[in-house]
């Protein structure tokens, strides 16, 4: 597909065929549904809900990019319809729930970030910076670099397994850990906590998947965003394993950037069994196309996906960007200050409906 930022807000109102097939195919199941007896008023208007009021404020929507405003509109209808309890929210952590940039321009930490800053952590606690934290940070850069050019031979899967190893090597501790995302700059994106408060109000089931650090992940939502998770949010990333505080190893499996369907799959989420017990529906936000990918590894009948391209598409590079994320996403927002606000708006249309 050719990049054209103006084409997706016009697209439907050219007219069409009146029939249009949607079909998702889930690893272990296919569901499929038609659009043929959708009201011509219903079909003009995407942005509206069931009762023909806004759902998605103007400016809101006008910041978004969409892939089939067709498809999209039949997506919302079906989860509104259903509600929160056929619903489960599926979010990446790392610039996704977090920001990608800082108020001042510094680019956020991820979770690894974090980790790899321990020597500053230390010393902005008045701790000596020592040998050992600089032996550490120049393992995980020689580790990086290595990455960067290639030279790890069993791929992605490698670079956790080393990063894993290095933080076990030295002993890294809860404390440290704390000292870490206590001096990073993450911070959260705007509307993250607002989605995050309306899923707890909601009790909606929600699972954050990351290649990041179990335990990184739940001191920031902690310590950095003072957001207390609500009982039914997992957190599936890689999980530590401590000896009174000192890091001794990892539980399986290793989730890393490009297997997450795989990780999902082999905790449960795709079981043909419980099928009937899981929500039906779907919605997903991630930064990178692989975030997408967390779909394979989840039984369900429909999905609404929401993409995050943190920057701009002013040149060739983030045009193709841009490219790939619409062949992936639903829905995508470019720009280093995009926000939660469509879908926080989509899923407060769904409150005030279950309220009446």
């Amino acid at each position: 597909n050719s990049v054209n930022l103006a084409f997706t807000q016009n697209l439907f109102n050219h007219g069409g065929c009146t029939t249009r097939i949607i079909t998702h195919a889930c690893r272990r199941n296919r569901f499929s549904f038609s659009l043929s007896n959708m009201s011509k008023d219903e079909k003009l208007h995407p942005e509206t809900n069931s009762f023909g009021k806004s759902a998605v404020d103007v400016n809101v929507a006008q910041k978004v990019l969409h892939r089939d405003e067709n498809a999209i509109h039949f997506k919302r209808r079906k989860i509104a319809r259903e509600g929160f309890k056929n619903l489960h929210v599926v979010l990446d952590f790392d610039h996704t729930l977090t920001s990608s940039f800082t108020v001042g321009g510094e680019r956020c930490h991820e979770c690894h970030d974090i980790i790899h800053n321990i020597g500053v952590a230390c010393a902005n606690a008045g701790d000596d910076y020592d040998d050992e934290w600089t032996t550490f940070r120049e393992e995980i850069d020689r580790m990086w670099s290595d990455a960067e050019a290639g030279l790890h031979s069993g791929g992605l899967r490698e670079w956790w397994e080393r990063f894993n190893e290095i933080m076990v090597r030295h002993n890294f501790s809860r404390e440290n850990l704390i000292l870490a995302v206590d001096s990073a700059n993450t911070i959260m994106r705007p509307g993250a906590c607002e989605l995050l408060d309306l899923l707890k109000r909601n009790n909606v089931r929600t699972t954050i998947v990351s290649a990041g650090i179990h335990d990184v992940i739940e001191e920031c939502f902690k310590r950095r965003f003072g957001v207390d998770l609500h009982e039914n949010v997992r957190i599936v990333a890689n999980v530590p394993v401590w000896d009174k505080d000192i890091l001794q190893g990892w539980k399986g499996p290793l989730i890393f950037s490009r297997n997450k369907a795989e990780v999902l799959n082999a905790l449960g989420y795709c079981s043909k069994d419980d099928f009937m017990k899981l929500p039906k529906n779907i919605i997903l936000a991630g930064n990178s196309v692989g975030d997408v990918d967390c779909l394979h590894g989840i039984t369900h009948e429909c999905n609404l996906t929401f993409g995050f391209l943190n920057k701009e598409a002013t040149d060739d590079s983030s045009a193709l960007a841009l490219s790939k994320f619409q062949e992936n996403y639903d829905l995508v927002e470019c720009g280093k200050d995009a926000d939660f606000g469509y879908l926080t708006q989509f899923l407060s249309m769904i409150e005030n409906q279950s309220e009446h």
